[in-house]
This record gives C-alpha cells, sequence and structure tokens, in this order.
C-alpha cells in the first residue's frame, strides 16, 4: 500500500497530519485502514481511514527521544525511542514505517 502525509514530517513542531492510504497498482484510496501512529505528544493516535482514503491527526509531535532508566539494582538503562507509523488493511501487508527525526535527549 502507498502512504502519504501532508505536511511532510515536521520533526519537533505540533502539526496536524493527514495520512492518505492508497493502492499502489490503481492508485485507489483504500477505506478502513487501521492507522496508528506512535509519537511524542500525543503518545499514541489511532484511527481509521474515510472512504477517501485519509484520517487526520491533529496537534502532533513526532520526534526521536531518549529515556533513561535506573532499575532497582544495575546500571541505568538507556532506551531509543522513535515516532512510527503502522497501517494494517485487509489484502495488503502490515506497513510500519519509522519517522526520520534526530534523537534528542
Amino acid at each position: 500500500m502507498s502512504k502519504l502525509q501532508a505536511p511532510q514530517w515536521n520533526c519537533g513542531v505540533a502539526e496536524n497530519y493527514t495520512i492518505t492510504i492508497s493502492d499502489p497498482a490503481s492508485g485507489a484510496p483504500i477505506p478502513g485502514a487501521f492507522v496508528h501512529l506512535t509519537a511524542f505528544t500525543p503518545s499514541t493516535l489511532s484511527g481509521t481511514t474515510d472512504a477517501g482514503g485519509q484520517v487526520v491527526f491533529r496537534d502532533v509531535i513526532v520526534k526521536s527521544w531518549i529515556v533513561v532508566t535506573t532499575p532497582g539494582k544495575g546500571p541505568p538503562v538507556r532506551t531509543e525511542n522513535y515516532s512510527q507509523l503502522l497501517v494494517l488493511a485487509s489484502g495488503f501487508s502490515t506497513s510500519t514505517t519509522v519517522i526520520p527525526c534526530p534523537i534528542e535527549l
């Protein structure tokens, strides 16, 4: 399946994103696709594409970030987190895209 977002990913800035999912062979929109966005703020958003193959997520900040945790015993653990877009649509392979943002501390 083809995925297009508008505007282009803008790391670290709150944006309203319109995600469009379509069939790459015919260009036809894919209604009813499940779209899940893991971002920095808010942490997760989910929706289903409308008849035009679109879903809108508002006031989203995408970025990559590091979380350092200290377990009860042992050294600190550093975890790298990336904003990602996951799409599931009937008849198509699951698609996951990591959004290319530089890692921030």
